[in-house]
């Protein structure tokens, strides 16, 4: 440690603000909080474990520590934790993002590595969404942002070529990515929905198509299809900021003004290989990650076997349908509040629900489920625009009799030894774990969970209103997805949660689908009046 650094920490600890230690551990970064002092719990303050990856990255940013997420639950007050940082750390000469020089050709980064950059049907890697525009459209002001979004996010004019090191990234210049932008003059929903599941052949095709379509002078609907391996889910908050950012700036006649970016993709990529190391080395982190998920995972049975309508296929068509329901605002609330009592998140009630829902149907009580995983974890890729995700395998034991909260608390402690070891991407991880498999079952999880951060977003520009949708192709990659989007109110309240089930038409019927949903209405429920689980008293179809 240097001597600054241990100054810097040292004064923290003894003046008794976190304002003395910049940037804040505890303050508005990750809790939107101010004038706490060394001694405040960050639980007390409504910490959870989603803002305590924030707060990790942010310390490790700015120390070049080695925390995790648990040093934070086991040292929750200002005081410990820049104890802590103040130790000794392993990682202290761990790899720097944006300070590694980058070579003439960057390589794929691990997240893009196992995408098929081919046109696959279905259309497995699209990320399609519209934007309907009512009232007056300047089409040339939405053509300079288009222009302007290219130039700063670069991973939208990245295309994929192989080589003779193996594939690469491959800038394009914006006039050779740019999208034919005449408008079709008019609206015919078959072919909108064609340009939406329409594949890409990233090797030589840019990841971003737009087509406009005109329906009288005061309607237009702008369909976009994104390639998943340049963009990811979160990457859409920052993509739709940025466009209407632009768009009324050149329609106002000014050029958007951004805010200054320390690392592109391409930095991500090179700092992200060096910090996996060699998978032979024990030492590296890639090594330790490969002992931890061999252990994690040891055990695991290929097939949850759920109750399905039809036998599993020889192999996969991803043939998919959805259905959406809802809970209301006092179940959320409920949820929020379990959460709030062990540290955790919405994301670890909700997974602790299904996961209760799945040992009911299946009769197991050693239950995974998949998550998707941001995989920023360093607050400088916060607003950089490219594929980062990762997917995590959760594991959870739920055997009878036990509470909801029971299965909350050991859903978070399997989330803190999980959410430690997720540099490792999932794909590689199944290359070397090698687990029994076919065509048609998916790796270690059937059944996966999301928690969406973006939905619809609308604005108003310059005499129109903007609003941009996302549009998720009907493909199932596994038998079930369950997706979860939390509402608020205009007071911050919780407003419910908006979820639908992503089911694979090829196993279920809609009907028992439907039985699905009142058998986690049934676990909520019970929750709720703070009931046992009592997986005995449902049968098989899940209510």
């Amino acid at each position: 440690m240097t001597a600054h650094r241990a100054s810097e920490i040292s004064l923290a600890r003894n003046t008794g603000t976190v304002s003395s230690i910049q940037p804040p551990i505890f303050g508005r970064h990750a809790l939107g909080a101010a004038g706490i002092g060394a001694d405040h719990s960050f639980f007390d303050l409504g910490g959870d474990s989603l803002s305590a990856t924030r707060v990790v990255a942010r310390i490790n940013d700015r120390w070049g520590t080695g925390l995790g997420v648990r040093d934070v639950f086991d040292a929750p007050t200002v005081a410990a934790l820049a104890a802590r940082i103040e130790e000794p750390s392993p990682d202290d000469a761990r790899p720097r993002l944006g300070q590694i020089e980058l070579p003439e050709k960057i390589p794929l980064a691990p997240a893009q590595a196992h995408i098929d950059r081919t046109a696959t049907a279905p259309a497995l890697y699209s990320i399609p969404c519209t934007i309907r525009v009512r009232g007056r459209f300047d089409r040339a002001a939405f053509e300079q942002a288009v222009g302007d979004v290219l130039e700063r996010h670069r991973a939208l004019r990245t295309i994929y070529p192989d080589g003779p090191a193996g594939p690469y990234q491959h800038l394009l210049d914006v006039a050779d990515a740019f999208p034919d932008l005449t408008p079709t003059p008019r609206e015919d929903a078959a072919v909108i929905d064609a340009v939406l599941a329409d594949p890409f052949d990233v090797r030589a095709q840019p990841p971003l198509r737009i087509r406009v379509f005109e329906h009288g002078r005061n309607e237009h609907l702008i369909a976009c299809v994104f390639h998943h391996i340049s963009v990811d889910g979160w990457s859409f908050a920052t993509l739709a900021g940025d466009l209407t950012l632009a768009y009324a700036a050149r329609a106002s006649g000014t050029a958007p003004q951004w805010p200054a970016r320390a690392v592109e993709y391409a930095d991500y990529t090179v700092w992200r290989h060096a910090v996996l190391g060699d998978e032979h080395d024990p030492a590296s982190s890639a090594s330790t990650q490969i002992d931890f998920w061999e252990t994690e995972l040891a055990g695991l049975r290929g097939d949850l076997h759920l109750p399905c309508d039809r036998p599993r296929p020889t192999r996969w068509s991803y043939r998919a349908a959805r259905l959406a329901f809802s809970l209301d605002p006092t179940v959320h609330t409920a949820l929020l509040a379990s959460a709030h009592i062990h540290h955790a998140t919405l994301f670890t009630t909700l997974r602790a629900a299904v996961s209760i829902l799945l040992a009911r149907v299946s009769g197991h009580t050693d239950i995974a489920i998949g998550a998707p995983i941001a995989g920023r974890g360093h607050p400088h890729l916060d607003h950089v625009v490219g594929m980062f995700v990762n997917t995590v395998v959760l594991r959870t034991r739920v055997t009878p009799n036990m509470t909801f909260h029971e299965v909350v608390a050991a859903a978070r402690e399997c989330e803190l030894r999980a959410f430690a070891h997720t540099e490792l991407q999932f794909e590689r991880l199944v290359e070397i774990l090698d687990p029994p498999r076919s065509p048609s079952l998916h790796p270690f999880f059937q059944v996966a969970l999301s928690l969406e951060n973006f939905t619809a977003a609308e604005v108003d520009i310059d005499g129109a209103n903007i609003e941009i949708t996302p549009r998720p192709l009907d493909v199932a990659k596994c038998d079930l997805h369950f997706y979860f989007t939390e509402r608020r109110d205009d007071t911050g309240a919780p407003g419910g949660i908006d979820a639908e089930i992503l089911y694979s038409t090829e196993l279920f019927d809609e009907s028992t689908i439907t039985n699905f949903v009142k058998g986690l209405r049934d676990v909520l429920a019970r929750a709720h009046r703070g009931t046992r689980t009592s997986l005995s008293q449902t049968d098989r179809r899940g209510y």
